[in-house]
């Protein structure tokens, strides 16, 4: 295990902005770290299973993104692809979108 000196996390959301202290990380959300003088350590890129549209819960409106994507209709960028791919195939399919809905409306208990 290797310990990293950190001074300063800073998280934005999918679209840039900096979130506040009650805001929900989604997809997309990036953590910068930042050591003592300001200089950027490393930077992640956060990933939340079912979560493709950043807002850091899974909805309907995921579901329906991930429909979208599997028809060919949205071509989302690889952090929201990643976040509707459950079964670790590599795209994101109509199977994948069914069980996003039946999650977020309580049907089943796990997206895997």
């Amino acid at each position: 295990m290797s310990v990293l000196a950190v001074d300063d996390v800073e998280i934005y959301n999918c679209n840039g902005e900096e979130l506040g202290e009650d805001e929900l990380i989604g997809t997309g959300s990036k953590l910068v770290i930042r050591d003592k003088d300001g200089e950027i350590l490393d930077e992640v890129v956060v990933v939340v299973l079912g979560d493709l549209d950043g807002d850091g819960k899974v909805s309907s409106t995921d579901a329906l993104r991930a429909l979208k994507q599997s028809s060919g209709i949205l071509d989302l960028d690889e952090c929201f692809v990643m976040a509707g791919d459950l079964d670790g195939g590599e795209k994101v399919t109509s199977t994948e979108a069914l069980r996003i809905l039946k999650y977020s409306v309580g049907v089943i208990s796990s997206l895997k």
